[in-house]
């Protein structure tokens, strides 16, 4: 087993052959029942525990060959429009051993620190998945496939480095960075700080968030 997550009741196991478990079954106060594991998918496997996001429809989470949905009865590759760029962000087992992942329960949606490529030294990217756009049939006709609304968000060199994402007490989204800085999203903010790790970040300057804007279909809300 390396992953493990629940949706509903069911506890969900990763194995490392690429099978994944719905775990069904009870134990009572004594100890005796039994416990059933029952395969809901074969050759996916997990990139690491940390890309595991619990949502209230399911679970989300990054494989070595794209981003996946489970419900807990079948599991669902969502990235399958961007094959390509997505596995220059799994190259190496140390890229995918970065992978980390959090659920915003205020704007509905999915954070993905990864890194952008095998020549990047650390986490330098953020994919986010628009859940209130939902899942859609994908138009390829590829059975267990769904189309999904990705954007990414690009920190320049001077801007935050993304290790792990959270919620804070007040609902807040931050963002930890490798260099142990601490920075919390606002949507009133137009601007980025520039990291300069010999200052005071009282005395940073900072950087406009430039849009970086792909495609006729994709929300460019985040």
């Amino acid at each position: 087993i390396i992953g493990f997550s629940s949706v509903n009741i069911y506890p969900i196991a990763f194995g490392a052959t690429g099978r994944i478990f719905r775990l069904e079954g009870f134990k009572d106060e004594l100890g005796t029942g039994v416990i059933e594991k029952r395969a809901i998918a074969k050759n996916v496997v997990l990139a690491n525990n940390n890309s595991i996001v619990q949502t209230v429809d399911g679970i989300y989470f990054a494989a070595t060959s794209g981003f996946y949905f489970t419900d807990g009865t079948r599991v669902i590759k969502i990235s399958d429009a961007f094959n390509d760029t997505f596995t220059q962000i799994l190259e190496t087992s140390t890229q995918r051993s970065r992978i980390y992942g959090k659920y915003d329960p205020l704007n509905n949606r999915i954070f993905w620190c990864v890194t952008e490529d095998s020549a990047s030294t650390d986490n330098d990217l953020i994919y986010v998945l628009d859940l209130k756009w939902g899942l859609r049939p994908s138009g390829q006709g590829i059975v267990d496939t769904a189309d999904a609304t990705f954007t990414t968000i690009v920190p320049s060199t001077n801007s935050w480095s993304p290790c792990c994402v959270g919620i804070d007490v007040s609902g807040n989204f931050v963002i930890g960075d490798r260099r142990g800085y601490l920075f919390k999203m606002d949507e009133n903010k137009f601007s980025d700080p520039r990291v300069n790790t010999s200052a005071n970040p009282s005395a940073w300057f900072e950087s406009s968030i430039t849009w970086d804007y792909k495609g006729p279909a994709f929300n460019a809300g985040t």
